[in-house]
């Protein structure tokens, strides 16, 4: 069974910039979920320029749409959330009576401009360290913003957008 610790977001964050509202609609693969993308800076910090999209899901409370959220990460770096909604909706459904549920596929995973090196598909010579040199440099230096920090700014990012207190 796929394990999903769960954070409860309350993050705030010395770089953020002022997100522009998510518009939520009916998401295609997700029953009673609602879908929108959240574009937020590369980089928090601004010292690379450029954004991302992320992907997002929101499943409303029970009593209707609320001023508070439970967001939810999937267990291991690199693992998308979306496709486990269900799941953990269920899962933790006792505290989404009145919360919202809110997921997002971290920066560069599943649905969030996920991150694809060619160097590690291609396999090739010279052993598993310069796979990941190879792919390290042809990421070039965004390389370094797919962070945990990072991910934090960007719950912050959502919450914002999402008009959560």
């Amino acid at each position: 069974m796929l394990a999903a610790p769960l954070l409860i977001a309350a993050a705030v964050s010395v770089h953020a910039q002022p997100a522009a509202a998510l518009e939520f609609s009916s998401c295609q693969a997700s029953s009673g979920f609602s879908c929108a993308a959240a574009t937020v800076p590369l980089d928090h910090s601004g010292r690379l320029p450029g954004s991302i999209s992320l992907a997002v899901e929101r499943k409303t409370a029970d009593a209707g749409p609320s001023q508070s959220a439970v967001v939810a990460l999937a267990g291991g770096p690199g693992q998308a959330v979306l496709p486990l909604g269900e799941y953990i909706a269920k899962a933790i459904a006792p505290a989404l009576g009145t919360r919202d549920l809110l997921l997002f596929d971290q920066r560069g995973t599943g649905a969030s401009d996920p991150l694809n090196c060619a160097a590690l598909s291609s396999g090739g010579a010279g052993g598993v360290g310069q796979m990941l040199e190879r792919c390290a440099l042809q990421i070039g230096p965004a390389r370094g913003v797919f962070t945990t920090q990072q991910s934090v700014e960007d719950i912050e990012s959502i919450r914002q957008a999402a008009g959560y207190k």
